[in-house]
């Protein structure tokens, strides 16, 4: 049977949550006006637990960002999307991609795990040419060629995502397959796969080293040299 990866690693690439990122690139193009955006940065800002319990919050985000969205097309935000893709481009670690190589010559297939909105999770899928049929991310409901509030997926970050992968098992082998994240809600998969990875830096906070290590995660300092990162990957599969 085969095995996957899912890889769930979007604050690593962008360095914070891609989708209210890409809104403020939005306001940088000119298609948000200001007051739209000094609405959302207060938003953003006046809730602390965004840092150490994101599961628990996003669902007040996504209603948040979904107003943003709602009445807008895909159409409207396409061009701005090839834009946003050089932003990701230059924030792309440099041991992804030899990681992504790693991955593929041990036969896993790629799943890409996102709590972003899934127009900005297929940019990351073709960098790292990953089906768009492999993507699990959240998607916001069209209707007469606009977004509206609804969502198919990402109201509930931690519980959309393992049952996703839950409803894999019968294609693949999950105890044979990884998980490959850097936050929280991603440790919550773990045990639904042969093995975990959580990647770190400086600015991880011990209470997401300690749920790691309670779920039998392996922890990947991500300012390491790339071989030294894909060796403890190697050295760990499943």
């Amino acid at each position: 049977m085969k095995k996957a990866a899912f890889l769930d690693i979007d604050g690593t690439l962008h360095e914070g949550f891609i989708t209210p990122n890409f809104i403020f690139h939005l306001y940088d193009q000119g298609i948000l006006d200001e007051e739209v955006i000094n609405a959302f940065d207060t938003f953003l800002n006046k809730d602390p637990r965004r840092y150490t319990n994101y599961s628990e919050w996003a669902p007040e985000l996504t209603l948040k960002i979904n107003s943003i969205f709602k009445g807008r097309s895909r159409n409207t935000i396409a061009k701005y999307l090839k834009m946003y893709e050089k932003v990701i481009e230059r924030n792309l670690y440099s041991f992804t991609l030899p990681l992504i190589q790693l991955l593929k010559e041990n036969k896993f297939e790629l799943f890409l795990v996102s709590g972003a909105h899934d127009f900005l999770a297929e940019l990351i899928a073709d960098l790292f040419e990953i089906s768009y049929t492999n993507v699990i991310a959240a998607k916001l409901v069209e209707k007469d060629g606009k977004f509206t509030e609804e969502m198919l997926l990402g109201s509930h970050v931690a519980t959309e995502k393992k049952e996703a992968i839950i409803e894999l098992k019968e294609s693949f082998d999950l105890s044979k397959s990884i998980v490959l994240g850097d936050a929280t809600s991603d440790i919550k998969l773990f045990p639904l796969v042969g093995k975990g990875f959580l990647f770190i830096d400086n600015n991880s906070h011990n209470s997401l080293l300690k749920q790691a290590r309670e779920f039998q995660g392996i922890i990947v300092d991500k300012t390491e040299k790339t071989e030294n990162i894909l060796n403890i990957i190697e050295s760990n599969l499943p």
